[in-house]
């Protein structure tokens, strides 16, 4: 099985839809990564606005604004080289949106010439449809561009999560996946940066509560384009 530490001096593209998906998912393996000498670059494909801020129990307009605020603090941990934000409605990726977003998307490509790709796997880690979206997206654009993709994926805990607001797919085996990254060392940096999103600090709380006593890993599946 590949091991993270064997990966260095390369150009990681990590490519998501909300401003806090990096940090409630891989963030302790993009901690590592930079550890390693990696650049990584980051695309959020919308900028939260849909919700609530958990800190007001409000609805607010600027809450998009607000969360990209809040991305750029949680990067400064991850040491991200440049975030774009390309502002898409929260909630709203569909088909009709694919090739709009991968020609926007294509652009940074060629700009900064990625080693590699991050995003979800193809069920969205949770079901949640710009998850999916997104993952799709990266896909056909790791294809045209013959790219290796790490797909961060759930791993299967006994353990029952909280409730979710639509099917929540169940994880992966450890012994399917290609790559579990240890991330116990830098778990307390993986925390700092999940509370920098205090408009979403609610769900902070229940991810930090819900791992609190299981191991601290990240999982993902590795394809090369």
């Amino acid at each position: 099985m590949l091991k993270i530490k064997s990966i260095k001096n390369k150009t990681f593209l990590g490519i998501f839809a909300h401003p806090d998906d990096d940090a409630f998912g891989l963030s302790g393996t993009l901690i590592k990564l930079n550890q390693n000498n990696n650049q990584i670059y980051e695309i959020f494909i919308t900028s939260g606005d849909a919700g609530t801020n958990q800190l007001t129990g409000k609805k607010e307009k600027n809450l998009g604004e607000k969360r990209e605020k809040e991305a750029l603090a949680a990067g400064k941990i991850f040491n991200i080289k440049k975030i774009w934000f390309l502002r898409y409605k929260d909630g709203s990726l569909s088909n009709n949106l694919y090739h709009q977003v991968a020609e926007k998307i294509e652009k940074i490509i060629k700009k900064i010439k990625p080693d590699f790709l991050l995003t979800y796997e193809w069920r969205g880690v949770s079901g949640h449809i710009d998850h999916i979206f997104t993952s799709m997206v990266t896909s056909f654009l790791a294809q045209k561009y013959h790219l290796t993709v790490f797909y961060y994926a759930r791993i299967k805990i006994n353990k029952k999560r909280p409730p979710y607001f639509i099917f929540f797919p169940p994880g992966y085996n450890k012994k399917d996946l290609d790559l579990i990254v240890d991330v116990s060392d830098v778990f307390d940096k993986k925390i700092n940066a999940m509370k920098c999103h205090q408009t979403q600090i609610e769900d902070a709380k229940r991810i930090i509560e819900f791992y609190k006593d299981l191991p601290k890993e990240e999982g993902f599946f590795i394809k090369k384009f």
